[in-house]
């Protein structure tokens, strides 16, 4: 160590730091502090937008979980004679009695089908409404769709109900078809399916 005049030790002062390693000390340190306020400022945003996202894949993967879904049903369904390709309407035609000419349009896919005198809103928007036959009675006869057929059944109505002339018992569940004539009370109601509307 090195001596002072006079026999004193005197310290020995430290290497100065060079002007390269203060540049890289300085550079270190703006990085740092540029980081930390970065995702302070921006911590906020950044979940935010993941929040966004991940709720946007979850939509996405929900309506396609959907999808496929009534994908598999429809053929399981089809395969299994639960349901027909398409959706079918019945149209019925009033040839002959009271409502002759008289014109029915009925939705069973969307639901039970009421026929009868009756002019409940269920028999005016929904089924068939005899109002004007006294053979038919208050609640003659139903259509609906059983395991995805059209069936027609009497619902224990005082006069009977006839499919192309022969008499059916009352629940029995016969199936619908293309220009069938449906007799209830004193109407013959011709059958036609066509496609369900959109």
């Amino acid at each position: 160590m090195p001596r002072a005049e006079g026999g004193t030790v005197r310290k020995a002062r430290p290497a100065k730091e060079d002007e390269e390693t203060k540049i890289k000390r300085a550079k270190v340190n703006e990085a740092t502090i540029t980081v930390e306020e970065h995702l302070n400022n921006h911590a906020e945003e950044l979940i935010q937008s993941l929040d966004e996202y991940v709720n946007k894949l979850c939509a996405s993967l929900k309506r396609q979980a959907k999808k496929s879904k009534d994908e598999i049903l429809s053929v399981y369904e089809r395969k299994n004679g639960q349901i027909p390709a398409e959706k079918m309407d019945v149209v019925l035609t009033v040839e002959s009695g009271p409502h002759q000419g008289e014109e029915f349009r009925l939705e069973p896919f969307a639901g039970v089908c009421y026929i009868g005198r009756s002019t409940g809103k269920r028999y005016r928007e929904r089924g068939a409404s005899l109002c004007n036959d006294p053979e038919a009675s208050t609640l003659h006869a139903k259509i609906r769709v059983t395991r995805g057929k059209i069936v027609f059944t009497d619902a224990g109505s005082t006069n009977g109900s006839t499919v192309n002339g022969a008499p059916v018992d009352e629940g029995d569940a016969i199936t619908i078809e293309h220009d069938m004539v449906l007799g209830i009370g004193g109407c013959s109601l011709r059958v036609a399916l066509v496609k369900g509307e959109a």
